[in-house]
């Protein structure tokens, strides 16, 4: 466990906890959760869950769910549910 360049290092079974640069970096089992920029990105299982530039961006098995620009759009299985520009 050490502090390093400002940077917090705690690593743990192979596994490295970090602040840097004002980053959180977490990385177990391989996966990578962390705050960079203003946004949220946790990764599990190799999908990326994440807030970025005011939208909400899910990704689960291939899919995207978000919201951005006021809309909502769905995406499972190929198909797009939304609602834009007010209309359903």
């Amino acid at each position: 466990f050490g502090r390093e360049d400002g940077r917090q290092l705690d690593s743990l079974g192979g596994y490295t906890f970090g602040r840097e640069d004002g980053r959180q970096l977490d990385s177990l089992g391989g996966y990578t959760f962390g705050r960079e920029e203003d946004r949220q990105l946790d990764s599990l299982g190799g999908y990326t869950f994440g807030r970025e530039d005011g939208r909400q961006l899910d990704s689960l098995g291939g899919y995207t769910f978000g919201r951005e620009d006021g809309r909502q759009l769905d995406s499972l299985g190929g198909y797009t549910f939304g609602r834009e520009d007010n209309r359903q």
